[in-house]
């Protein structure tokens, strides 16, 4: 996986967090440990960037799920932008599409969690 960029809008409880590359077993510590410190500075309203993502593992997944949850906790939410369909079907398949909402471009993910 390339850097983790993220634009945090703390005012909101915002953050943005731009993904890209492979996300293979090896950087799931990091992305859990982002999505953590995230969550743990009060940023409870998520848009995870994966439009430049060109693969996901399994183990990545579950870091999203356990990121999903802890928001929930604190009723925050995550949203997903995804734009290579590869990925869209395999959240498809895995049934994440049913768990996240999805969108095919950061503006409709921003617009979104504003309302």
């Amino acid at each position: 996986m390339d850097d983790i960029e993220k634009k945090l809008d703390p005012e909101h409880g915002l953050a943005e967090v731009r993904l890209s590359g492979r996300i293979q077993m090896y950087d799931t510590d990091r992305l859990e440990e982002a999505l953590n410190e995230l969550v743990e500075s009060d940023h409870m309203r998520l848009i995870i960037d994966m439009t430049a993502v060109t693969y996901i593992c399994s183990s990545a997944l579950g870091v999203l799920i356990a990121a999903k949850r802890k928001v929930m906790k604190h009723e925050g939410e995550i949203r997903l932008v995804v734009s290579r369909g590869e990925i869209f079907e395999l959240l498809k398949v895995t049934m994440l599409d049913k768990l996240f909402r999805v969108y095919m471009s950061l503006e409709d993910a921003r617009q979104s969690i504003a309302h």
